[in-house]
């Protein structure tokens, strides 16, 4: 059986949530849907775990951190919290591997056309959008030891402001420190295609969702980041995404590459369930 696992801890976000857990089931019907949340709720079709319930002392020590604590957007925080998270969730189910991405992704293939690229002896699997970030648009938790190798660095790097430094530039988000982790460890972390490929198979990190759906900043449909590795494809030229009969492609000289699931950040989910 597959294994997805959401985690999200604070306010529940609206109807994306439940778009996520609902496109997974369409592609998916007899996946293992697991939520990880702080927040007292029941979900048809899927096993909720409270973080009371499975947090370990590292994580809850992780949880005390100052880093991003009186910021306004905790957004930046929770996002470092659900590696250890899904890293416990796996432990608790006993599981060897996961699927784990963010609350606002739909899924628009099952894992039986991609699962053949994903080693789970690797240790985090992962979509990257721009050169000094990894990001949660799709990513597969394998070894747990590897697993654990990240969560350790990672819980010295947030309560060390020098170390922070050393495996970010800017915001120590943990976007910029697993790809630190990356750099230093490749070991622990692969990152997955997320443009056209002899496979044949495109991950999205946030690029193409960004295109079809625009962003939660305003940006309408068609939208590109330039500074996105995917963006600046688009923007020359080289890439043209597409939708056909609802489901995500991506032109690349003359042939059409199916895109696996889609990061939508304007949050607009419904626009893209017509299919289900």
């Amino acid at each position: 059986m597959t294994n997805y696992v959401h985690c999200h801890v604070g306010q529940l976000p609206p109807d994306h949530l439940i778009d996520s857990f609902k496109s997974i089931d369409n592609v998916e019907p007899e996946s293992r849907i697991v939520f990880v949340t702080d927040q007292d709720i029941e979900i048809e079709g899927v096993e909720v775990l409270r973080v009371n319930d499975i947090a370990s002392e590292q994580t809850n020590r992780v949880m005390q951190m100052s880093l991003f604590k009186y910021d306004s957007n905790q957004l930046w925080r929770r996002s470092i919290f659900r590696v250890f998270l899904v890293r416990d969730a796996m432990k608790y189910l006993k599981i060897d591997s996961c699927y784990h991405f963010d609350s606002d992704v739909l899924m628009f293939h099952p894992s039986s056309k991609f699962e053949h690229l994903i080693d789970n002896n690797d240790g985090l699997s992962i979509t990257h959008h721009t050169d000094s970030e990894v990001v949660f648009g799709f990513s597969n938790f394998g070894d747990i030891q590897k697993i654990d190798e990240i969560c350790k660095i990672l819980s010295e790097i947030v309560f060390d402001p020098a170390k922070q430094a050393e495996y970010s530039s800017g915001m120590p988000n943990e976007m910029k420190l697993l790809h630190g982790i990356y750099v230093r460890r490749p070991d622990l972390i692969k990152k997955l295609d997320i443009l056209p490929n002899d496979s044949g198979i495109v991950f999205d990190p946030s690029s193409y969702g960004q295109f079809f759906g625009g962003t939660d900043n305003g940006h309408d449909p068609g939208w590109y980041g330039m500074h996105h590795i995917i963006g600046k494809q688009i923007g020359e030229g080289n890439l043209k995404p597409v939708m056909v009969d609802g489901k995500p492609y991506v032109e690349y000289n003359g042939k059409k590459y199916p895109i696996m699931n889609l990061h939508i950040h304007s949050k607009n989910t419904k626009k893209f369930m017509k299919h289900l």
